[in-house]
């Protein structure tokens, strides 16, 4: 046994129990002895810290690389990689689980982790402003339309990951991500006068 298997099977507790699992239920999945538990670390807490460090991590590390891949492509070819891209990463129901119990930490412990998601998601906002100021300027898009435009995009992102966690049935399929890009794209197109808040 070592940390990463630690960490994932904490990873697997976390997402279906958030952080209300105890190191019992940890070490019989890793079947070791709970006393082995703290040869790795100090106590549950950290070993849940370490788990969400790493996956916000590998998440940001992920969409970087699909970012870091859209530099000759359109503007509509970009923000669609992106949004089916970024998507993919919660085809496995464990990875969109725990990001939904991330969203669901009590705010004492949530508050550990704010900042350092802020500062990975720097280099994806980035990228992001530039995209869609861009597009704006080619739809003559205000501030506020534009603003309004990631806000739909994001708030879309989150609900089909939502869906996704809600139903074990339901995948994050190319047909169910292309109808919610087109629909998206063609709202953008068609009623460049919405505002979204």
């Amino acid at each position: 046994m070592d940390n990463n298997d630690i960490l994932d099977s904490t990873e697997a507790l976390f997402a279906s129990k958030n952080i209300h699992f105890t190191l019992a239920e940890l070490s019989q999945k890793l079947g070791v002895k709970p006393p082995s538990l703290y040869n790795h670390s100090k106590s549950k807490e950290e070993i849940i810290r370490f788990t969400i460090f790493r996956e916000i991590d590998n998440f940001f590390v992920y969409v970087n690389q699909v970012i870091e891949s859209l530099s000759d492509e359109t503007l509509e070819v970009c923000l669609e990689k992106f949004f089916k891209q970024t998507l993919s990463y919660f085809n496995s129901l464990q990875k969109a689980r725990f990001w939904r119990q991330l969203s669901l930490l009590e705010p004492g412990f949530k508050v550990q982790f704010s900042v350092y998601r802020a500062e990975r998601e720097a280099t994806m906002k980035k990228k992001l402003d530039e995209i869609f100021d861009l597009l704006a300027f080619e739809l003559k898009m205000t501030v506020q339309k534009k603003q309004g435009a990631f806000t739909l995009m994001y708030i879309m992102m989150q609900g089909l990951i939502e869906i996704r966690v809600m139903s074990d049935s339901v995948h994050l399929t190319e047909t169910l991500l292309d109808l919610s890009w087109d629909n998206y794209l063609q709202g953008l197109k068609n009623k460049p006068e919405l505002d979204v808040y």
